[in-house]
C-alpha cells in the first residue's frame, strides 16, 4: 500500500496510486477496496472510485484497441 503522508493517514491521492498499482497487478474492484478498508477505515474512497480509476487506467495502458473509456469492471 502507499505510505501514509507525515499526518499518518492514507490520502486520496495515496489511495488513487494504489488502485492504479495494484490494477496493473491484476487485481479486480472488490480485492482492491477491501485492502483500502482494512488501512483507511472509514476514510476509504468508495467502490465507484476505485471502478472508475480502474476504467481509465486501463483505457491509458492497454489503448484504444482493446478497451472502450466506459467499460466498466464492476
Amino acid at each position: 500500500m502507499a505510505s501514509a503522508g507525515a499526518s499518518g493517514t492514507v490520502t486520496v491521492e495515496d489511495q488513487r496510486l494504489y488502485i492504479k498499482s495494484e490494477t496493473l497487478g491484476g487485481k479486480n474492484p472488490t480485492e482492491i477496496h477491501s485492502a483500502l478498508r482494512e488501512v483507511c477505515g472509514e476514510q476509504t474512497v468508495n467502490r465507484s472510485t476505485v471502478c472508475a480509476e480502474q476504467t481509465v487506467d486501463r483505457s491509458t495502458v492497454c489503448g484504444e484497441q482493446t478497451v472502450d473509456r466506459k467499460y466498466s469492471l464492476w
